[in-house]
């Protein structure tokens, strides 16, 4: 029995997984964002609260701080100076650009909801697309940009907002003038994945440039 379990390589794959539990593998991830200004950071942080207290949202939806997700990168070593100076060139062909919240949405999942705020802007779309193809990333079909309210939220539980979100709605505009990247260490083993909390690692502004450095955030 023994020859028949290495022989289909489940011995092997035992070995593996014990070996993988006692030494943990240590990688990075990257996240290229669009961070808005202060004033529309209170804004949204102030639609988690409202959302708070009509249906209850975990701590990650509470604290997490209002973003615009680009992409995200997982290295097996620290490679700050590269993703800075491949996001660097990149911008370069971006002049600053006005971003328009547009009112919220909801998104739909199989068993959870999100609530969003809608961003138009193609810029945004255009940002994306240069930057999958700059780290040969596969560019999403279905890339939404949007600021947060409440992610995975179960469907029972969203419900209870209703069909009507004008309570979340939220029409106005801000400046973009830079790309925020973020990094935070991840510790990957048989049995868990630990995410320590994101820091800004820099910000690449649209005209060039670096601004540095260590900041703590938590993005959702």
């Amino acid at each position: 029995m023994g020859n028949q379990l290495s022989l289909f390589g489940f011995e092997s794959e035992l070995k593996i997984v014990s070996s993988f539990d006692r030494n943990p593998i240590e990688a990075y991830e990257y996240r290229l964002i669009i961070s808005p200004g202060t004033k529309m950071k209170e804004q949204v942080k102030e639609l988690k609260q409202k959302l708070h207290v009509k249906i209850g949202l975990s701590n990650e939806n509470l604290t997490s701080v209002p973003h615009i997700s680009l992409l995200t990168l997982r290295e097996n070593s620290n490679r700050d100076n590269f993703i800075i100076e491949k996001t660097k060139e990149l911008v370069t062909a971006f002049s600053d650009f006005t971003i328009l919240v547009n009112g919220a949405h909801k998104i739909e999942q199989t068993y959870t909801a999100d609530l969003i705020l809608r961003i138009e802007n193609e810029v945004i779309h255009e940002i994306q697309t240069s930057l999958c193809r700059s780290f040969n990333f596969r560019t999403p079909k279905n890339f939404v940009p949007h600021l947060t309210i409440g992610r995975g939220i179960p469907k029972n539980k969203f419900e209870k907002i209703g069909s009507d979100l004008s309570d979340f709605d939220l029409r106005e505009d801000f400046l973009c003038n830079n790309i925020t990247i973020l990094k935070r260490k991840v510790e990957i083993s048989a049995r868990e994945t630990k995410r320590s909390v994101y820091t800004k690692i820099c910000e690449v502004p649209l005209n060039n440039g670096i601004v540095v450095k260590n900041h703590v955030l938590q993005t959702a």
